[in-house]
């Protein structure tokens, strides 16, 4: 298995194949099958139920909070051990990676708009989520993986001393919140710049705003020493501020992040983090190898689930009990699974010398 293999998989994008050496994070794997289980239920949630389940709704609400910000901290860590530990940054790759997150936005997003929206299908339409100028709702969170590793191989010098310092990371860190608390919801927001610092007029996922959390998954794979009763005592303090918020009746809002919502879903990832090492130890091997799988096809279970899902809810959208939205939730889990079981890598032709 080549190192470019070991280094797809361990980001999400397949190639999952099993290397001689074990040695890979199977911790990290399990946490992406758990993000991604989450997410594809919340979407099913949120297409497909008629809302007759309080328990339904709080759950997707709690997922909504811990997936993104969960995805990018994986993200930071398996870029740290695939890229930025590197003496020689492997630009062709981290290319390849972003490439492929930009492509699943322009996929996913396209597919929102034709077979949800009913919106025809023309070069206009492809040419307005290429060209960044319409982020569909369900497929901009794709977009923000792209900018963060574009900018983070920019910046690689900072990542690396960021990652390497607790206190550089720290004021980092505070003052990206500062600049969310300052961030207006005015439309009048060039997307590009949404996509970046965040804005009102499309679900944004800002890149910078986010990116320490980005910097903290590098940070802990960088640091792999850390004591994890320090990982869950910021992981419970910083989560129990969104806990706290909601008990009150204070509404933390997503869509731009406020910094509560920013610093709460951190220590759900935190949580998430420490869970899944516990999972990979205590769980049977069959069971924690359906979440490896998952977790390493996590970019295929995303696109593949947004657009089995768009399609489904242009008959049974919001409309199904609880009971069959889990159904409809394990069928559309099912699915993917069995396509990206019957999927062939291509094997390509090779030029003989002679």
């Amino acid at each position: 298995m080549s190192d470019e293999d070991v280094s797809d998989a361990h980001l999400g994008l397949g190639k999952s194949r099993k290397p001689a050496t074990d040695d890979r994070n199977y911790a990290l794997d399990v946490m992406k099958g758990l993000l991604v289980a989450g997410m594809v239920l919340a979407h099913t949630i949120q297409f497909l139920n008629g809302r007759d389940s309080s328990l339904l709704r709080l759950g997707s609400h709690f997922i909504n909070l811990v997936s993104f910000s969960g995805f990018l901290f994986c993200f930071g860590y398996a870029c740290w051990i695939a890229y930025f530990s590197r003496a020689r940054l492997p630009t062709s790759r981290i290319l390849s990676t972003a490439l492929k997150c930009y492509g699943a936005f322009v996929v996913s997003g396209l597919a929102l708009l034709v077979l949800l929206r009913n919106e025809p299908l023309s070069l206009q339409l492809v040419w307005s989520v290429v060209l960044v100028r319409n982020l569909p709702a369900y497929s901009e969170f794709l977009l923000a993986f792209a900018l963060v590793i574009l900018i983070a191989a920019l910046c690689a010098k900072a990542v690396r001393y960021l990652a390497n310092n607790l206190t550089l990371l720290l004021g980092f860190s505070i003052a990206m919140l500062v600049l969310a608390w300052f961030v207006p919801d005015a439309p009048s927001v060039d997307p590009v710049v949404g996509a970046l610092i965040g804005g009102g007029d499309f679900s944004y996922f800002p890149a910078l705003t986010y990116s320490p959390i980005f910097l903290a998954g590098a940070y802990l794979a960088a640091k792999p020493a850390v004591p994890t009763r320090w990982i869950v005592g910021i992981g419970l303090a910083t989560f129990s501020l969104f806990v706290l918020a909601w008990i009150a009746g204070f509404g933390v809002e997503r869509f731009p992040p406020e910094p509560i919502w920013i610093v709460s879903s951190f220590g759900a990832s935190l949580l998430y983090f420490v869970l899944s090492g516990w999972l990979v130890k205590t769980l049977p091997m069959a069971a924690s190898n359906v979440l490896i799988a998952i977790g390493q096809n996590s970019l295929g279970y995303l696109v593949l689930s947004n657009l089995t899902l768009f399609v489904v809810a242009q008959s049974y959208a919001r409309s199904l009990s609880w009971q069959n939205t889990l159904i409809a939730y394990a069928l559309v889990m099912a699915l993917i699974r069995f396509v990206l079981w019957i999927t062939v890598q291509p094997k390509t032709r090779r030029k003989v010398v002679l």
